[in-house]
């Protein structure tokens, strides 16, 4: 299900450079970035995929393929550790701490993480080359 990243809220105050890098590279080679959600109120509150929710946002992507989960426990085990994450921080259980939708909080984050252009300069992940026919070789 593809929901739209203005409605998929942030479950934790940061992410880490070294998995943005990794995600956006996974993104440039073409692999599809995925959430797993819990939805309450025509939110989707994130429990794993906060990496791939900022990438997809950085690259102007508008929606994200988003795996909904109706129950805490449903999910994959390996998504667990992140649940469990987040209801410490305390957004899943209640939703008494805001970190907001995905574009808020990129927007509140360091400057080079506002576009695509900074953030590839910063992490140091050149923006894929367009592939070009070459007829010499042809």
């Amino acid at each position: 299900m593809n929901v739209p990243l203005d409605k998929v809220v942030m479950t934790q105050p940061y992410v880490e450079k070294d998995g943005l890098v990794t995600y956006l590279r996974k993104h440039d080679r073409g692999e599809p970035l995925t959430v797993h959600v819990r939805e309450m109120d025509g939110k989707y509150y994130v429990l794993d995929g906060h990496h791939n929710s900022v990438v997809a946002d950085l690259v102007g992507d508008n929606t994200i393929e988003a795996i909904v989960h109706e129950h805490k426990m449903d999910y994959d085990p390996r998504v667990q550790g992140a649940y469990l994450v987040s209801v410490r921080w305390g957004q899943v259980e209640n939703a008494s701490m805001q970190f907001g939708t995905v574009p808020e909080f990129r927007a509140q984050q360091s400057p080079w993480m506002r576009n695509e252009v900074m953030a590839r300069s910063c992490l140091n992940v050149p923006a894929p080359q367009e592939r070009t026919y070459d007829r010499a070789a042809a």
